[in-house]
């Protein structure tokens, strides 16, 4: 890489990340797993190359997910994405942990809950502090969550009782690939400890800082509410059997949902064996969508308004998948894919539509004119 580096002219490309299926063979496909299923015939005979490549004997263990609904419902997949999502993670016992990741530390609160034991209060503390144990362990490896952490079990009268929840942690920490030191239990029941970071957490993967309370929580990213659409879209594709769907995001989630150049929305118009109609709507909540199917010459008729060739004006705003001098402007909720529009953004100019798709349109800009108001609806 060094080598590269000096050898190089600006702008290069000194090195470049493995691809996902990469890592997930290399680092997630190891002796103990079972089997490995993939739900696309691509990524699957891609897999059988680097398993080909990195542990041939383990090629039988890979297999092609065949199954008509989508592979994340089958197995759950959604329930525990959510859960990752939560601060709140309860406990079989009744009890439940807070998680609570900043910038400096991360604070797991263990509490009781619902749980109030058959025996005396010391055993459902020991109980609950036990169970918590193993749970913490768990979300750690499953949140990536690294750096300085504090966990705060439930105050426990011996040391008998504090050495056993101690043991019980670190018994479940030997099963976490990352490095992890433990420190002791405190008079008041605090383990501080540390785990390596590698890489961003489930959190910081996932969600964005919010722009409806000025950055002091989270929402779902953009991409992670169109992936979530696009998973609830092929579990309705194999329940019904409309030929066409409209649906219906927020611009931001929209942009993903199309992809730059239309390839995503083409994609899944391909895989499901149906006709796309994808609209933003800025009064839509950036995590919420509409999934409505129907007819298709009847969404042509009603949702195909504007003609190639057409000129309207309209504000033009900057494309977050794609690059100048492309641009992006909305008619009533239509894409419209700007060729030449990155000197416009911020302005109100005259729009071209050169060809429709059902989803997005290919434009140009053919007349700039006067600075936009930003609180003009999209």
């Amino acid at each position: 890489v060094q080598e590269r580096a000096k050898n190089a002219t600006a702008p290069a490309v000194i090195r470049t990340e493995l691809s996902l299926l990469f890592r997930t063979v290399r680092d997630a496909f190891v002796s103990d797993v079972n089997k490995l299923l993939i739900d696309s015939q691509p990524a699957y005979e891609k897999i059988l190359e680097l398993v080909d490549m990195l542990s041939p004997r383990m090629r039988n263990r890979v297999e092609l997910y065949r199954k008509r609904d989508p592979i994340f419902h089958r197995f759950g997949i959604e329930n525990e994405i959510e859960r990752l999502l939560r601060p709140r993670i309860w406990l079989k016992s009744g009890g439940y942990l807070v998680i609570d990741e900043s910038e400096a530390l991360t604070t797991i609160d263990v509490n009781t809950g619902k749980f109030i034991g058959s025996t005396s209060l010391a055993d459902t503390i020991l109980r609950t502090n036990l169970e918590a144990a193993v749970e913490v362990a768990r979300q750690l490896r499953l949140r990536d969550i690294g750096g300085i952490i504090i966990i705060d079990f439930i105050d426990m009268d011996t040391k008998k009782d504090k050495d056993a929840v101690l043991n019980a942690l670190k018994n479940e920490l030997k099963r976490d690939r990352a490095r992890t030191k433990v420190a002791n239990v405190s008079p008041l029941g605090l383990v501080e400890m540390t785990r390596k970071r590698t890489g961003e957490t489930i959190i910081g993967q996932m969600t964005m800082h919010c722009p409806y309370c000025s950055g002091r929580g989270h929402i779902l990213s953009p991409d992670t509410v169109s992936t979530r659409c696009e998973r609830d879209l092929a579990k309705m594709a194999a329940e019904v059997d409309d030929e066409a769907f409209m649906i219906t995001l927020h611009p931001e989630v929209a942009y993903e949902f199309i992809g730059a150049g239309g390839d995503n929305v083409q994609r899944l118009e391909e895989t499901l064996h149906r006709a796309l109609y994808v609209r933003g709507d800025e009064q839509l909540h950036r995590e919420q969508y509409r999934i409505v199917p129907g007819d298709l010459q009847e969404m042509d008729r009603q949702l195909q308004r504007m003609k190639p060739r057409q000129v309207v004006e309209l504000p033009v705003v900057k494309h977050p998948l794609t690059q100048a001098p492309r641009a992006a402007a909305w008619s009533d909720g239509y894409l419209i894919d700007l060729e030449n529009g990155a000197p416009s953004i911020g302005e109100r100019a005259k729009v071209r539509v050169r060809k429709m798709n059902r989803s997005f349109a290919l434009g140009e800009i053919v007349l700039p004119a006067k600075v936009v108001d930003k609180s003009e609806p999209i």
